[in-house]
C-alpha cells in the first residue's frame, strides 16, 4: 500500500539525534550510524530517483533495493516510500510510482546495463534527502538484528570494525555469515581477533577501493584493542597508526607514567581543565 507520510513508517525518536534518530537499533555505535551514509555512498553512490543496478533490480537512495525480484510487477517495495514530483514537490500517486518504477525497469531491459544518468532523465519522481537518510538508518537497524545472530558481541566491537561489518552486510545481505560461509570471519570477530577477521573478510564482487577501506577499518580496530583506545571513536578514513592522538596514546603504555603526565599538566597554572567525553549515546531499544 502506498504510504503518503514517511512518519507513518518510521516515527521520529524525540530523545535521539543523528542518522539513527528513526531507527530502533541498539548495538551499533552512534559514531558509525552517523557516518555510515557518507562512507557507504563512496562505493554505492547516492540517488534520489529510481534506477536499476547492474543486475537490473530497481534501487534508490544508497543501494536501497525497491524490487521484490518477481519481474515487471515487483514494484511493491517502492510503494512504501513517499515519492514526490521533481517538478513541484507534490506527493506522487500509487499509479505514478508504479509508472516510474516500470519505466526504469524497462529501460534496463533494453540497455542491459547500469545507467543512472539516463534513469535520472526518464524518471518523474524523487525522494527528499531526509527520506534517503531514514531509509539508510532503517536498513541499518534491520541489518543489525540479523548480524547479532552470528555476532552476539557486536555491541562491544570497536567502531571501525562495526563500520566494516555493516558495509559487508550492505553489500551481501545481513545474513552473509550463514548464507555465504563466513564462519571463520565470525569466529575471529567474536573473539576480537581483527587481523584474522580482516584475513577472512574478502567477498566476491567487492570493488578494490571498498576492500581496501574495509581492511583499513579492521586494522584500526586491531590497533584500538591493542592500545586500549576509545572503542566509540571512528578512526576511518584516518588510521590509528598515523594519527597524532593515536601515536600519543600508544606511546604512554604504563598507567603510572600516564598519571604523572596528566598530573603535571593539570598543575600548570592551575587553570587547565579536561572535559570528559560525553556518555556515548546508543540508539533506543
Amino acid at each position: 500500500m502506498h504510504v503518503a507520510d514517511w512518519e507513518l513508517v518510521t516515527p521520529p525518536c524525540t530523545r535521539c539525534t543523528g542518522l539513527g534518530a528513526t531507527t530502533g537499533g541498539g548495538a551499533t555505535r552512534n559514531t558509525v550510524t552517523d557516518a555510515f551514509a557518507k562512507t557507504q555512498a563512496a562505493w554505492e553512490g547516492e540517488a534520489d530517483v529510481m534506477y536499476t543496478d547492474v543486475l537490473g533490480l530497481v534501487t534508490t537512495a544508497i543501494g536501497y533495493l525497491i524490487d521484490d525480484k518477481s519481474g515487471p510487477n515487483g514494484y511493491g517495495p517502492a510503494l512504501t516510500i513517499p515519492w514526490v514530483h521533481k517538478s513541484d514537490g507534490q506527493p506522487a500517486t500509487r499509479d505514478e510510482i508504479i509508472q516510474d518504477w516500470q519505466t526504469v525497469k524497462n529501460a534496463h531491459n533494453q540497455s542491459g546495463g547500469f545507467d543512472l544518468p539516463n534513469d535520472k532523465k526518464i524518471t518523474q519522481l524523487k525522494i527528499p534527502e531526509n527520506v534517503i537518510q531514514d531509509l539508510t538508518a532503517s536498513r541499518m537497524a534491520s541489518n543489525e538484528k540479523e548480524l547479532l545472530k552470528s555476532l552476539p558481541g557486536f555491541a562491544n566491537f570497536p567502531a571501525d570494525a562495526q563500520m566494516a561489518i555493516h558495509g559487508m552486510a550492505w553489500a551481501m545481505g545481513a545474513a552473509f555469515v550463514p548464507a555465504y560461509g563466513f564462519q571463520a570471519f565470525a569466529d575471529a570477530a567474536n573473539r576480537g581477533d581483527w587481523a584474522a577477521a580482516k584475513a577472512n573478510s574478502a567477498f566476491k564482487g567487492a570493488a578494490p577501493k571498498r576492500k581496501a577501506a574495509h581492511d583499513q577499518m579492521f586494522d584500526n580496530a586491531a590497533a584500538v584493542v591493542a592500545n586500549k583506545l576509545d572503542p566509540d571513536k571512528l578512526w576511518y578514513p584516518d588510521t590509528v597508526s598515523t594519527s597524532a592522538v593515536g601515536t600519543a596514546l600508544t606511546t604512554i603504555k604504563r598507567p603510572v607514567v600516564a598519571a604523572g603526565i596528566v598530573a603535571g599538566i593539570v598543575a600548570i597554572g592551575g587553570g587547565i581543565y579536561f572535559a570528559t567525553r560525553p556518555v556515548p549515546r546508543r540508539l533506543p531499544a
